[in-house]
């Protein structure tokens, strides 16, 4: 058994308070598998899967549809528990925690999607302060903080617009500023510029790639363009819901 091992490598220089000997394990995956169905309808989403990320990565995840890239970030996401295996988070098991402990713990995350997910009668302020409330974050806190994200995504100006006129290009940005508004340890991102034309895809990376490079937040998204894999650090390619190799 193959374990992969993902370290960040830095274009220049590690993030401020970062230094590269002081990386530690942000995940450890060892001998993960996700089994839906019973019987002969049983599918192997993915098998005896053994990874580990360090702080401060920026990945790409490839493989076919099927390969196991969107369980595996669920996995990741604290969204589903793997049938077997452990799942380790900062040195701590989640492989077998509750429910509960699950949902508490996704709050550490920041998650985008290829659809957005977003709000479309909320204006954009709001589509980012709802997730704030949501955790208790108080008012005067999450109103500064909601403006201050809103503008590093570029769209102060669009601030009391309501997302249902904004581009593509736009609301995945309103999403990526709502995934960063709770501090996350991890972002989470599962094929964030498929619906997006190819200027737009070029700003959203551009955008990721600053926030790794400037927070030193870890990265982690799936795609099939591989134009968008080459911008990231690691790419882990999966098949059959294993990881076959890495670049």
């Amino acid at each position: 058994m193959t374990r992969i091992l993902v370290k960040k490598q830095y274009n220049r220089f590690p993030p401020h308070g970062f230094a590269v000997n002081q990386m530690a394990s942000l995940i450890e995956m060892l001998a993960i598998s996700k089994v839906y169905g019973q019987g002969n309808g049983v599918t192997k989403a993915l098998d005896n899967l053994d990874l580990t990320v360090e702080e401060g990565g920026f990945i790409a995840l490839m493989g076919p549809s099927g390969s196991g890239k969107t369980t595996l970030i669920h996995i990741m996401g604290f969204v589903l528990k793997p049938t077997s295996g452990k799942y380790l988070f900062k040195g701590k098991d989640y492989g077998e925690a509750s429910e509960k402990t699950l949902l508490e713990n996704r709050r550490r995350i920041g998650f985008i999607f290829q659809s957005f997910h977003l709000l479309p009668m909320l204006n954009v302020r709001k589509n980012v302060e709802l997730t704030a409330m949501i955790s208790g974050m108080r008012k005067p806190e999450r109103e500064e903080r909601v403006m201050r994200l809103i503008e590093q995504v570029g769209l102060r100006e669009k601030a009391d617009s309501k997302v249902y006129n904004l581009s593509r290009g736009q609301m995945q940005r309103v999403a990526i500023a709502r995934a960063l508004v709770n501090n996350p340890e991890l972002i989470l991102a599962d094929e964030p510029t498929a619906n997006l034309d190819s200027e737009n895809r070029e700003n959203i990376m551009s955008i990721l790639e600053r926030l790794n490079r400037e927070t030193g937040v870890t990265i982690i998204l799936a795609t099939h363009d591989e134009h968008v894999a080459n911008k990231c650090n690691r790419i882990l390619y999966l098949e059959n819901g294993r990881l076959i190799r890495e670049a």
